[in-house]
């Protein structure tokens, strides 16, 4: 379905129904790769950790628990399924084949159909494009609604202000800048100090923060080379993260925009305040292929 569904409301009550037959039901996509991931590293240097998929040679896949032993079937549910990596592509068209020949069932959202994974690509031997094929072969895809409906406008506002952009009234009104520092000084009592934090892959990031709560600018949050695993790290450490000088995007920017997207997928996920100041109202952060306005849908 669209960015404008309810997808993750009904992940939810499907999950509180049927929760004893469900794994992983509180953890991300995102989060789910970065397990994935590590589990092959350490199977490479033969470790067998839980949830681990192991070929031998002319094996069948098996899933394995911590000790070694065939799990027993059931369900696994995630949330925001994206394929933006290669590697990702590759890795989880073996898992899903894996569980699925094993008896699992998956449920996942996706605001992309199998069709639209397949067609960012134009080869057919693509990893992107035979991922594709395995959900289009294993599973049945349900669209929800016809993206007329905006939930989230629904929704009630902030109780304090979280969004800081140029307004009218001139000098009178502080700068978005000026804004976010307030708040910023207000979140942490002024007690904000320079630290170093580790983040995924062994990587560390500097930053300011206090009290759980971090500051960062969009260029060093989006502007290099950080992925999923990254903004998990930082949206497990702290309540609050405050972002200085959104700017606007447009096709241009496509991979600072996709990782500002899935900067404020993981925030979501795990309930974590974003803060920020930028130089637009928010619904023009995107501006489409050459800058001629409109609101980005996905």
């Amino acid at each position: 379905a669209t960015v404008r569904s309810v997808m993750e409301l009904l992940v939810d009550r499907f999950v509180n129904e049927r929760g004893s037959e469900v794994s992983h039901a509180g953890e991300s996509f995102a989060e789910a790769m970065r397990s994935i991931s590590a589990e092959i590293v350490e199977a490479r240097v033969g470790v067998v950790s839980g949830g681990a998929c192991v070929t031998g040679p002319g094996e069948a896949p098996l899933v394995l628990d911590d000790v070694g032993r065939p799990v027993s079937v059931g369900v696994l549910c995630y949330d925001e399924v994206q394929m933006m990596d290669i590697a990702d592509a590759t890795v989880l068209r073996g898992v899903l084949q894996a569980l699925v020949g094993a008896g699992w069932v998956l449920v996942a959202t996706c605001n992309r159909t199998p069709a639209e994974f397949a067609a960012s690509t134009m080869q057919r031997e693509h990893p992107q494009s035979r991922f594709a094929e395995a959900m289009a072969e294993h599973c049945d895809t349900l669209q929800l609604g016809d993206g007329s409906r905006d939930y989230r406008e629904g929704q009630l506002a902030a109780p304090q202000p979280s969004y800081f952009c140029p307004c009218e009234g001139g000098s009178a009104v502080p700068s978005p800048a000026a804004q976010l520092d307030r708040c910023f000084v207000d979140l942490t009592g002024g007690a904000a100090a320079d630290e170093e934090v580790a983040i995924g892959a062994g990587r560390r990031m500097r930053l300011v923060s206090g009290r759980g709560v971090a500051r960062a600018s969009f260029e060093r949050l989006c502007g290099t080379a950080l992925g999923a695993g990254d903004y998990v790290a930082l949206a497990q450490r702290y309540h609050t993260l405050c972002v200085d000088d959104l700017p606007q995007m447009s096709l241009r920017q496509r991979d600072q925009a996709r990782r500002f997207i899935t900067l404020v997928d993981q925030l979501y996920n795990h309930k974590t305040r974003l803060v920020a100041s930028a130089a637009v109202p928010i619904g023009e952060l995107f501006s489409g292929a050459a800058g001629a306005g409109g609101v980005a849908q996905g």
